[in-house]
């Protein structure tokens, strides 16, 4: 038999949310992160080792000011600190998670992915990373700017001014980009 302090899975009477897990979470946690100013970027669930993951990603508004005027622009511990302390109780009251697992709150930092269609609208006409899943002209990688969504697909334009249309299912993964320097492709 199984302890579910030692982390075993807990079966039987846990609630069970249509959106799953992290439908579950997400919904909890949008209305805290509102409350605080943030946005909940993103939800995940996953296991890493032996654990289990409950991350929230948040963020702030590019415009926000900070609340405190020494304190640096974007997500601060202090952000992670009160989502954390907030969610946590109202995660083990809800009880919809059958088993044990830590909670995690961060900011999506640097090269964040894009992962939701969310993400491509709020990063239209930002500076993009792609992968490919297969090569295309003997590259997988492109940087560029993400110049248009259409349902499933998106053009990215290309430093050289070329535009590079895919679909979602072609891609790998797309990443914010945070380091190139296209001046002449800013907006």
């Amino acid at each position: 038999m199984s302890n579910p302090q030692e982390g075993a899975a807990v079966s039987g009477n846990k609630k069970k949310h249509p959106g799953g897990i992290i439908g579950a979470v997400r919904e909890t946690a949008q209305p805290l992160a509102n409350s605080l100013g943030l946005i909940l970027w993103d939800v995940r669930f996953f296991k890493e080792g032996a654990d289990w993951i409950v991350l929230l990603v948040i963020d702030k508004e590019k415009d926000a000011s900070p609340v405190d005027e020494d304190a640096p622009p974007g997500v601060t511990l202090n952000d992670c600190e009160a989502l954390s302390r907030a969610i946590d109780p109202l995660l083990d009251e809800a009880d919809f998670i059958d088993r044990s697992y830590r909670l995690q709150v961060s900011s999506p930092g640097l090269e964040r992915k894009l992962r939701t269609q969310n993400h491509l609208n709020a990063y239209l006409g930002e500076k993009v990373f792609i992968r490919l899943q297969r090569a295309f002209e003997g590259k997988r990688e492109y940087h560029g700017i993400l110049a248009n969504l259409d349902g499933a697909s998106f053009t990215l334009e290309l430093p050289d001014g070329r535009g590079l249309t895919c679909t979602l299912p072609e891609v790998a993964w797309i990443k914010a980009d945070d380091f190139q320097s296209w001046d002449h492709l800013q907006r």
